[in-house]
């Protein structure tokens, strides 16, 4: 039987996730952000400024109170298969996938711009996408036992994949959705927070290095 506690647990999990979903729309709010290169020039300073306050507060309480989400510690040789299944990851995507135009519209922004959407890219989104996702949405479904934890993973890696929706290649969103099932795993097995936020941030800055290298015109 299910105890009342674990569903609480869940229920307080999931809101911290529904708070960081709804915390974007503030966005929105702010004066002159009326078209989408409004949005893609302001998206990365609202992140680092407001969204990952939040995160890092959001964690920081509920590891007070319960436990439960330990940054930990990390050894590369938790990150070497991982890593080694990302670069495969990657280079298959390469092959099959399709060339992203919110990507390369993120070249036509100023030097500024591009500084601050890197440093939110790299280090901003990684942590706070591993708190959110790999930590409450994951953790609302520990607990219930193996098949409990394999159907988070899933759902959790299909919500992660869906937030992307920036991107439009399908081999995009499977390749970002087994990325988040690798995550996952990384962070059951490790019980550290830290080893998937590495993971992610090692991603991330290798994609934002390809894209300035490989569309760098004189």
């Amino acid at each position: 039987m299910i105890s009342m506690d674990r569903v609480l647990h869940s229920l307080v999990c999931v809101s911290f996730f529904v708070g960081w979903y709804l915390i974007q729309y503030a966005l929105l709010a702010f004066p002159g952000i009326t078209t989408y290169n409004d949005a893609l020039a302001a998206w990365p300073l609202f992140t680092i400024l407001f969204i990952l306050p939040y995160s890092l507060f959001s964690r920081a309480y509920y590891q007070k109170r319960t436990g439960l989400m330990p940054f930990g510690t990390v050894r590369f040789s938790d990150l070497r298969l991982p890593i080694i299944a990302m670069v495969i990851l990657s280079v298959a995507t390469m092959f099959y996938g399709e060339d992203e135009t919110s990507i390369l519209e993120m070249l036509a922004l100023s030097p500024l711009h591009q500084f601050i959407l890197v440093v939110s890219v790299v280090f901003a989104a990684p942590i706070i996408e591993e708190i959110i996702f790999r930590g409450f949405l994951l953790n609302a479904g520990m607990g219930y036992g193996p098949n409990g934890k394999h159907v988070m993973i899933i759902i959790t890696s299909v919500l992660f994949a869906m937030i992307h929706h920036q991107y439009n290649s399908p081999a995009t969103f499977i390749m970002i959705f087994v990325m988040s099932v690798i995550f996952c795993h990384v962070r059951i097995q490790t019980n550290s927070l830290m080893a998937p936020i590495i993971l992610h941030m090692i991603n991330n800055a290798v994609a934002m290095l390809l894209l300035f290298l490989l569309n760098d015109t004189p």
